[in-house]
C-alpha cells in the first residue's frame, strides 16, 4: 500500500487523480496535513467516457487504457445518432463500467435516459462548462474554419 501526503493552504474541496484512481476529499483545514492510502484493491477500477464527434462509430472508434488495476474506456458516437448511447452504455455496464460519463453535448435529457435503461446500476453523469465557456464552445462548434 503506498501513501500519498499533501498540505493544502487554503480550505477547498479537491479532488487528487492518482495512479488512474479518482480520491475524493472533503474539504480540510489550511495547513492541515492529509493522508490518503492509496488502496490498490480499490472497489472503483472501471469507468467509461462516452463523447460524441462527426462521423463516429461506436464500434469502431473506442479507445482503452488498461493497467493491472484500473480500465478507461472511451467510445464515440456520431452526432446524428446519439440514440446510440442507450446501447453503448448497456455493453459497457456488461463489460464492468462502474460509472459512465457522458459528453455534455448530450445533455441532461440523456443521463436520465441512460440511467433509466440501465436501471441505475452504475452512477451516470455529464460534462458540464460554467457559462464563460458559452461563446468560445458556440464559436468553435458552429464555424467550419
Amino acid at each position: 500500500m503506498q501513501i500519498l501526503q499533501a498540505t493544502k493552504r487554503l480550505t477547498l474541496p479537491i479532488v487528487l487523480i492518482a495512479f488512474g484512481i479518482f480520491h475524493p476529499i472533503s474539504t480540510f483545514a489550511a495547513d492541515e496535513d492529509i493522508q490518503i492510502k492509496m488502496d490498490q484493491s480499490i472497489k472503483f477500477n472501471n469507468f467509461a467516457y462516452i463523447f460524441l464527434g462527426p462521423g463516429l462509430d461506436p464500434s469502431k472508434n473506442r479507445a482503452e487504457i488498461k493497467t493491472q488495476h484500473f480500465t478507461f474506456t472511451a467510445v464515440g458516437i456520431d452526432f446524428q445518432n446519439k440514440d446510440q448511447v442507450v446501447e453503448v452504455t448497456k455493453e459497457l455496464v456488461a463489460q464492468g463500467a462502474q460509472m459512465i460519463e457522458l459528453c455534455g453535448g448530450f445533455g441532461p435529457l440523456w443521463i436520465a435516459k441512460v440511467s433509466e435503461a440501465i436501471k441505475g446500476k452504475v452512477p451516470v453523469g455529464s460534462v458540464a462548462y460554467g457559462p464563460e465557456a458559452r461563446k468560445p464552445l458556440l464559436d468553435l462548434l458552429s464555424s467550419s474554419q
